[in-house]
Parts: structure tokens; sequence; C-alpha cells
């Protein structure tokens, strides 16, 4: 009997997520009306349901990690995504990439597909006020962005405050800046 293969988690994913505390600290909780809609969706409450997680990520999108096709809402945030859009994601497709429904797609077409197709996605827009340190602890949490070192990551965060100081930011009497974000959520259903 052949072994089972190892699963292994690429080095991109165990550096740039090694410290999870920083992550779970950083990065946003989900808003009450992306989470209402999941569960109404899903049909939670009524017997027999049963939710399987497939781990895909927070699902919750700053300008940092949107895909490249989805516009920002003010011109810093743009210039900050293309910031990170230029630093190479090393590892496996992320949400910016937009594949991740090609897991859905590719099943569907199986001897034995798993999920019903379509499959149900809403976006939730968000807005959320953070000081400029708080929105840098949150833009740290990007792998590609955690794993920089020495002149690099220097470089990067002096643009990253060239770009808060400059750009069109909505600031608020405590110094914090206004950003967007969208709640990407999906769901379907066992066949």
């Amino acid at each position: 009997m052949a072994a089972e293969p190892q699963a292994t988690v690429h080095q991109a994913a165990a550096t740039g997520f090694d410290n999870a505390a920083a992550y779970d600290a950083h990065r946003p909780s989900y808003p009450a009306r992306a989470v209402d809609g999941l569960l109404g969706n899903l049909g939670l409450g009524a017997p027999p349901a049963r939710v399987v997680d497939l781990a895909a990520g927070t699902g919750n999108h700053f300008i940092d990690n949107q895909p490249e096709k989805w516009t920002t809402a003010t011109r810093w945030e743009q210039e900050l995504k293309e910031q990170i859009l230029k630093l190479d994601p090393a590892g496996p497709p992320r949400f910016r990439d937009d594949k991740w429904w090609h897991v859905f797609d590719r099943q569907s077409r199986a001897a034995n597909p798993i999920f019903s197709t379509p499959v149900g996605e809403e976006k939730v827009p968000f807005q959320e006020w953070l000081t400029k340190d708080r929105l840098w602890d949150r833009v740290n949490t990007l792998s590609q962005v955690v794993t920089l070192q020495g002149e690099s990551k220097e470089a990067f965060r002096a643009r990253f405050d060239d770009i808060l100081r400059d750009g069109d930011g909505k600031w608020n009497a405590k110094g914090e800046v206004e950003f967007h974000g969208v709640a990407v959520y999906v769901w379907t259903g066992s066949l």
C-alpha cells in the first residue's frame, strides 16, 4: 500500500503568516451584515445544516489585497494598492489573483462533483478608521510585505508614509484615516 502524500505548507505562507498574533490583531472582523448574510444563505438554524469552511482566507479585503481590476474609493488607496501589487507575491495564488473560484469550476466538471453550482457570492462594502501606525500594522500582515527585509522594507515603509502624507485621505480629529474594504463571502451546497 502506497504511503499518503505529505501535505506541506508553502514557504511563503509559513514565513508570511508566521506571526499569527499580529495577523489576528490587525486583520479586520467581518461586518455584521456579512455574517448575517452568510448564515442566512447557508440556512443555519434549520436542520440538517452543516458548514464546511474551506479555509480560503479572511474574506475581508482592503485596498491592499483586492484584485487589480477592482477600483478603490480614493487616490491614496489606489497608490498603496499599486505598491503592494508590485511586490513579488511568492507562493500560491491569493484572493487578489482572482482564482479562488477555479476550485468550484473544476469540480463542477468532475465525474463526481461535490458542490452545487452556481456558487452564491455577496460583497459587503465597509469603512474603518485607523491611525497611520495601525494601518501599517494591518498592511504588514500581508505575507509579501512582512517578508521584505532591510532596504526593501525601509523603502516600502517610506513609500507607505509618503502615500498617506500626500494623499487624499479623509482624516478625523483622532489622527485616523478612513479606509475602505469589502467583505466577500461565498457559499454553495453539497451534492
